[in-house]
C-alpha cells in the first residue's frame, strides 16, 4: 500500500512539473527544460500504468507522448 501512495504522489508531482516545463516554454520563452519532458512523461505513464485507478490517465498520456 505504501508503494501505491508513493507512486500516486510521484504522479501528482510529475504532472505538476510537466505543466511548469510547458509554461516556461510557452509563456516565458525558456526552452531549457523541454529536453526533460519526455523522461518525466515516461515516468508518469509507467507509474499510472501500474494501477487500475490510473489506467485511463496512462492511456491519455500515451496519446500525447
Amino acid at each position: 500500500m505504501f508503494l501505491k501512495w508513493f507512486d500516486f504522489m510521484g504522479m501528482q508531482r510529475h504532472i505538476k512539473v510537466l505543466g511548469i516545463f510547458s509554461r516556461l516554454y510557452l509563456r516565458d520563452g525558456k526552452d531549457g527544460y523541454l529536453k526533460d519532458i519526455p523522461l518525466t512523461l515516461k515516468y508518469t505513464i509507467d507509474a499510472a500504468s501500474r494501477y487500475t485507478e490510473t489506467q485511463e490517465l496512462a492511456e491519455l498520456l500515451k496519446e500525447v507522448q
